[in-house]
């Protein structure tokens, strides 16, 4: 018999991340790739399995404590001798959550949303940061799992405060029921987690969204023609197109780090790319997109959106792009406004493909029109660059020949 200790994985670039829910208890016996506990980032509700299999002896961990990478989550006896490493693959659910039995739809009462409380649910360590901003913690909103207060909600509270815009909650709806039948709906797991990071850059980034349009037409023949056992939409061909647009304007595939004023540029080129699911839009990378065919693309895609809309996807998964993609070709639409992934500088969106005639000098000839809509970061990249990029893209799209060059 031995004692391990057990300890939290590779997470990826999270630290700091809160235990939503601790699955084990002293003396319960494990299997391997039992999950353990429930971390939730920003991005994703993540299961830490057991690498081992045995009985937990000692549970070091509980509701609302934070870890990072090597933080001891548990010690187990094995039957095993000699301590043996084995890889843990981390799996994230981010649509995951059973919602409790009151909030399932309803058409008289709905599970209120959070409020300030006097007794506040936060850990130790959110509570320093707190008196360390000066914030009175008991006037916090916590929107986390059962009111727990984040470190997003402080600060969501102090830059409030110094925009003097009200607090968040502090609106009082009326009473709709007075006008009518209402039904109130509980937020999926994926729109709370991502209400927080999607407010939070719209506020403070400075948008700009520049509409254009590709003549695809071309390439909509020779996609169509093309012999292939994977379904080929135009998303992989644009995607195999994006790193030639980046590489001639890298400001498009950076970061913007606020503290010192610099731009960071990236030579990487990984894309986010948004996939619907039943409960929101979660943003799996295809990485190194430069060193790939359009088929393996095409084939990477089909597996991540699998994995997301059967929440297998893992923290790798959704972590490292430079560049997102945010496709609606096939649900319709024109043009939109996507909101910038944060910490990236850019987001490109993809409408449904339209046939319109256009002048070729003689007369009016049908052609495949895509149109895009490109939003950017104005302290990063100005408006010529923005429009620059989107024209180089569209030209790179009407003839794809042009990436050899």
């Amino acid at each position: 018999m031995a004692i391990k200790k057990i300890l939290v994985p590779h997470i990826g670039d999270f630290s700091d991340v809160a235990i939503i829910e601790v699955y084990v208890k002293e003396g319960d016996k494990v299997e391997a790739d039992d999950s353990l506990i429930a971390l939730e980032s920003a991005k994703a509700v993540t299961d830490i399995p057991s690498p081992y299999g045995g009985t937990i002896t000692k549970v070091t961990v509980k509701e609302g404590d934070l870890v990072s990478e090597g933080s001891l989550i548990a010690e187990i006896e094995t039957e095993e001798e000699e301590e043996e490493v084995k890889e843990v693959k981390v799996e994230a659910k981010p649509v995951e959550e059973k919602p409790p039995e009151e909030a399932k739809p309803i058409k008289e009462k709905q599970p209120q949303p959070p409020v300030v409380s006097t007794t506040a649910h936060a850990t130790p360590a959110l509570r320093k940061y707190a008196r360390e901003l000066g914030v009175d913690i008991s006037r916090v909103a916590g929107s986390g799992p059962h009111g727990r207060i984040l470190h997003s909600d402080v600060q969501s509270l102090v830059k409030q405060a110094l925009s003097g815009t009200p607090q968040r909650g502090a609106f009082k709806l009326e009473d709709f029921s007075l006008y009518g039948e209402i039904e109130r709906v509980p937020l999926t797991r994926i729109q709370r987690l991502s209400g927080p990071h999607l407010s939070s850059a719209w506020q403070s980034i400075p948008h700009v969204t520049q509409a254009d349009q590709a003549d695809v037409t071309e390439l909509e023949k020779f996609r169509k023609n093309l012999k292939s056992e994977v379904k080929l939409s135009i998303l992989p061909f644009v995607i195999k197109a994006l790193p030639y647009a980046l590489q001639k304007y890298p400001a498009l595939n950076a970061s913007f780090d606020e503290e010192s004023s610099q731009i960071i540029l990236k030579r990487y080129y990984n894309i986010g790319v948004a996939v619907d699911t039943e409960e929101g839009l979660v943003v799996p990378v295809v990485k190194n997109v430069d060193s790939k065919g359009v088929i393996e693309i095409a084939e990477e895609l089909i597996a991540l959106s699998e994995r997301a809309r059967t929440r297998k996807l893992s923290t790798e998964d959704l972590s490292g792009a430079s560049f997102s993609v945010s496709s609606l070709g096939g649900i319709g639409g024109t043009y939109f406004t996507p909101i910038i992934n944060r910490p990236e500088v850019a987001i490109l969106g993809l409408s449904r493909i339209t046939k319109q005639p256009l002048w070729n000098g003689e007369g009016f000839e049908p052609r495949d029109i895509l149109p895009l809509s490109l939003s950017y970061d104005h302290r990063v990249v100005d408006g010529a660059v923005g429009v620059r990029f989107t024209v180089y893209l569209a030209t790179l799209l009407n003839d794809l020949r042009r990436t050899i060059l």
